[in-house]
């Protein structure tokens, strides 16, 4: 069978007991490229590949991408045979995994073959920075922009670079214009400055968008022309007050989600990506967290032109070059991206993040984070007795731009207020809460005789906040874990508080894995409870949905139970 791109393996073998089958997959792509691009750069370029990849070209080896979660590039320019046909290779290893959910394998985010002049802007190589400004009753963007530009020729050369802005509406709002020496085989970087009257500001409400048109000439020939969507906006969070956007302040309602879908893997199409996000703002959320690891550039385009906020999270805590490279990758590849509003140097890392090592690794990233984006703050996302784990901290002369706090564990909403009473000057940020699980179709109580465990621990991490459903895990989420509580408790706590920024609940799409999704798989939305919560409506037994529950799903029903009706 030839698959099509993007592509996950695991879904189409025989599944194994408790999870689908991981291993080695083979791609092979033959294609032809003209004798006329012989002058040009040729570049291979992976969105994500999961995992442990190794490419060739015509039996050449071009290189291997260890993580499964980072885009890598190969130049194949000199390997390449032109007007004849070019043999791709590419092997993915997904026996080892790197996260404890489903995790697929294959190549299954988008693959580009990109062909540029030798003179030509780098990968990844606009940044551009907006400053909001006011004077006398009047809004200005001030706009940065920081090109770098490659010379891959055997000369000096000095080219023209022209930076325009093309407003929401594709007028033209600003221009500029500068010449760029470049050593030969060297690279450059150019800095410019334009200002946008009135500008249209991005919200998850309205999500203006702009585009930066950065056009390249060479003794009078447009040699490049490279566009970057962008978005003008302000981002803070304060220790008081919480999240501004644009100066005005905002709860976070968020989703912690993994990046596989029912009938697909991991292998999501862009419209697929659009989709997820427009259920998430359909249901009142309005941000998204990339549990845990850096998310695909088309889920990014996705948040940017629905007005969804994004925190994208790096997958391990390290300082080795492999690690570093990986977190620099992320940072370059999504912070012209408008809709994420701070990144994240991983989750719940628990045998280092209370520990010196750990606070030492921490610092490094962050101060790596910093010098690749000054715009955006760092967070981490860290569970267990994170009060206890921030004195540490604060004894290592360390803090985080906001501090991430997964649960509240055994404890209520109280631990909040006393971490904001030791560290009045710190940034909060609810990066993992709720922990309620649902499934769907079981409304009634004829099976509460059964027992429907979440864990395999010998301790019992499941509690049943209505006593008439113990031991039944309901579709009204009325279940939680010990570390959790229901999303009306977590929400209560979090919007009682206006320094904390956000709950973010656990997950974002209910699967047979894990019950914490507020979005059912099957295509069919499972979120009334949260919806309502998030909307300040509140929440009654006896209120109806009609047409908004999905079909019962009968792997979560009892042997020899009975069936009533299925309804949708």
């Amino acid at each position: 069978m030839r698959p099509s791109l993007p592509h996950d393996f695991s879904p189409n073998h025989d599944v194994t007991h408790g999870s689908l089958p991981t291993g080695i997959s083979w791609y092979r792509k033959v294609f032809t490229l003209h004798q006329s691009d012989y002058s040009k750069r040729i570049t291979v370029e992976f969105d994500g590949m999961f995992r442990n990849s190794t490419v060739w070209l015509n039996g050449h080896y071009l290189g291997s991408c260890l993580s499964g979660y980072t885009s890598c590039q190969f130049d194949i320019t000199e390997l390449c045979n032109y007007g004849q046909s070019n043999a791709l290779a590419v092997r993915t290893d997904a026996t080892e995994y790197e996260l404890w959910s489903y995790e697929g394998g294959g190549i299954y985010r988008n693959v580009r073959l990109i062909k540029t002049h030798p003179v030509h802007v780098d990968l990844w190589g606009t940044f551009v920075q907006t400053e909001i400004r006011e004077e006398d009753g009047r809004k200005t963007a001030l706009v940065r922009v920081a090109a770098t530009v490659c010379n891959e020729t055997e000369n000096d050369v000095t080219c023209t670079v022209v930076s325009k802005i093309q407003d929401p509406h594709g007028r033209i709002a600003a221009t500029s214009q500068s010449l760029l020496s470049i050593q030969s085989m060297g690279k450059n970087e150019e800095h410019q400055e334009l200002t946008v009257p009135d500008p249209e500001l991005w919200r998850p409400a309205s999500p203006a968008l702009y585009k930066l048109i950065t056009t390249l000439t060479v003794d009078g020939y447009e040699v490049d022309s490279y566009e970057t969507p962008f978005g003008i906006r302000n981002v803070r969070f304060d220790p008081e007050k919480g999240f501004f956007l644009n100066g005005v302040p905002m709860k976070l309602k968020g989703a912690c989600c993994h990046q596989d879908h029912a009938g697909v893997g991991i292998a999501i199409p862009d419209r697929l990506q659009e989709w997820r996000i427009e259920r998430l703002k359909e249901m009142g959320g309005n941000a998204y967290r990339s549990a845990h690891n850096p998310t695909s550039p088309a889920l990014l385009d996705a948040c940017d032109r629905l007005g969804l906020m994004v925190m994208d999270e790096n997958m391990i805590l390290g300082s080795s070059p492999e690690i570093l490279a990986q977190l620099e990758t992320m940072v370059r590849r999504g912070r012209n991206h408008p809709s994420i509003i701070l990144w994240s140097l991983g989750n719940e890392e628990m045998n280092v993040q209370h520990t010196e090592p750990g606070i030492r690794l921490l610092r490094k990233m962050q101060d790596l984070v910093h010098k690749l984006d000054p715009t955006r703050p760092v967070t981490y996302a860290m569970n267990c007795d994170w009060v206890s784990i921030v004195d540490k901290h604060e004894e290592e002369g360390f803090e985080l731009d906001v501090f991430g706090a997964n649960y509240t564990c055994d404890r209520k909403g109280e631990v909040y207020d006393e971490f904001h009473r030791k560290y009045p000057s710190r940034c909060l940020l609810g990066t993992e809460t709720g922990g309620s699980a649902s499934t769907r179709g079981l409304y009634e109580e004829e099976q509460s005789g059964i027992l429907l465990e979440l864990s395999v621990h010998e301790k019992r991490i499941v509690v049943w906040s209505n006593p008439k459903r113990k031991e039944i895990v309901s579709a009204y989420r009325e279940t939680f874990t010990t570390w959790g509580k229901s999303i009306i408790d977590t929400w209560k706590e979090c919007a009682e508080r206006s320094c904390i920024s956000s709950p973010t609940g656990t997950g974002g799409w209910e699967k047979s894995p894990s019950t914490s999704g507020a979005t059912a798989t099957a295509q069919k939305p499972a979120y009334p409870l949260t919806e309502r919560v998030w909307a300040g409506r509140g929440w009654r037994k006896t209120d109806t949905f009609s047409g908004r529950f999905p079909t019962s799903p009968a792997g979560w029903w009892p042997k020899g139970s009975t069936r009533r009706g299925i309804w949708c």
